[in-house]
């Protein structure tokens, strides 16, 4: 019985088409502000294109797909130096398991690239693409339009597959706290204390822009991501330096920073010595130990 209202939750059905566009876009292409009672995703095929909502700004590369959806009032823009071209579908859809798209940014997987391929090739064979209202070919094959719309419905299937086995079905509670994001963020930040994560490696991982995401970490944390990720590597500085004896290059080197001129310096800033005036230090101050 359990197992039956769990699948009820996450049915997706897809009604119908409602439009499908593919542009070639000049480097100040602008959108005016869209708002329409369909799900809608935008995917880039060449170039960079920013979406903007209720979040922010988003910025989406060459096999990025972002969501939008029902009501929600969005417009594109490039990015003013490099021309772009892109593939969208609003579509008609029921069901709970909907709302795991809502805000999201992916990467499209390489896997269900041709799949992808599949779904713009069938709906070129079905309708007169970039035209609205959505007009059906006079001279499309038999069966393609219910075609386009299964292989769009497998589609989002399959990307939820893909995001329940890499986050352990994480999407099933999905409408988190405003805390619970940060909260996520900083355990992702903590688990890469050695590496450089940047905003847009963020963005890709939790599904959000960048404005929403910075916004709810500092709200929690009352810092940026970026200086939250440095505290947390001065920390581990300091453990090593008191616990090993790792030359300093090598601990700058661990944890990621760009070199270990860099390293001390931000080191300085943050501690108030070096790292070697820390180390030497701690034969003789035992409160440093304790900072």
């Amino acid at each position: 019985m359990a197992e039956k209202s769990r699948n009820k939750r996450l049915c997706l059905n897809i009604k119908n088409i409602v439009s499908v566009s593919c542009f070639d876009l000049s480097p100040s292409f602008v959108t005016g502000e869209e708002i329409h009672d369909s799900w809608e995703f935008v995917y880039v095929d060449k170039g960079e294109v920013s979406c903007l909502d209720a979040r922010g700004e988003t910025r989406l590369g060459q096999g990025d797909i972002i969501f939008h959806a029902p009501r929600e009032a969005h417009h594109t823009v490039c990015n003013d130096k490099e021309s772009a071209s892109i593939f969208s579908v609003i579509f008609e859809a029921k069901g709970e398991a909907m709302r795991f798209f809502s805000g999201k940014l992916m990467r499209t997987p390489k896997k269900l690239t041709s799949l992808f391929k599949n779904l713009i090739s069938e709906c070129e064979r079905a309708f007169v693409v970039s035209e609205y209202p959505l007009k059906k070919r006079t001279d499309s094959f038999f069966g393609s339009e219910r075609l386009a719309v299964l292989y769009l419905e497998e589609f989002l299937l399959l990307l939820m597959r893909q995001e329940s086995a890499s986050r352990d079905g994480a999407f099933l509670h999905s409408n988190k706290t405003e805390g619970g994001i940060a909260d996520e963020i900083a355990e992702y930040l903590r688990a890469r204390v050695s590496e450089s994560v940047k905003l847009g490696e963020l963005v890709r991982v939790f599904h959000f822009g960048k404005s929403y995401l910075c916004e709810k970490f500092k709200d929690k944390f009352g810092v940026s991501i970026l200086n939250y990720h440095l505290a947390l590597k001065v920390s581990e500085a300091k453990r090593l330096l008191r616990e090993s004896d790792m030359p300093i290059c090598e601990i700058s080197k661990s944890l990621g920073f760009e070199s270990p001129e860099y390293f001390s310096r931000y080191f300085r800033k943050n501690v108030g010595h070096s790292p070697r005036e820390f180390r030497g230090a701690l034969i003789n101050d035992a409160s440093l130990k304790r900072k």
